[in-house]
């Protein structure tokens, strides 16, 4: 169903034509994320913010894209807790992106945060928000259904 979170970021990061800015930071920072440095990534994302120059949209993808993958990886229920909320108001500015390839991932994502939350309302809109701007991502269309799926089930426990 999900692919593994690791092997969608590589995908992602490497397919983006603007993340691969000359800004050295966005280049550390991809090179980073693709090596699992989740910690370093988001630095040098953070970094990346004070250059004026760089697309904070776009930037706002990889860095919640980067958060999402720490917080999977933390067992402090406290910091899982604030990199999900922090990647979830990355992901939302980067629903802003010029880019539609990369607007339709960030609410991909998005919504797989939210399937993961049991947040089936709110993942349903991502996953259809996902299938609005780029309508290739099949991945977004399984994960609709599954979502839909699992909030059909929860309601009819309720």
């Amino acid at each position: 169903m999900k692919r593994p979170l690791a092997f969608i970021l590589l995908l992602a990061l490497g397919a983006w034509d603007p993340s691969r800015s000359p800004n050295k930071d966005v280049e550390a920072g991809n090179e980073a994320a693709a090596e699992g440095r989740w910690d370093d990534a988001i630095a040098a994302y953070d970094r990346a913010a004070k250059d004026g120059s760089v697309d904070p949209d776009g930037l706002a993808y990889n860095r919640g894209t980067a958060e999402l993958a720490k917080a999977k990886q933390t067992t402090d229920a406290a910091e899982k807790k604030a990199l999900t909320d922090r990647a979830l108001e990355d992901l939302k500015q980067a629903g802003n992106a010029k880019d539609p390839h990369v607007r339709g991932e960030a609410a991909y994502n998005r919504g797989n945060a939210l399937l993961d939350a049991n947040k089936y309302d709110e993942a349903v809109e991502s996953y259809k928000q996902a299938l609005r701007d780029d309508n290739t991502l099949d991945d977004a269309r399984i994960n609709l259904e599954l979502a839909l799926r699992r909030r059909h089930k929860q309601q009819q426990q309720q």
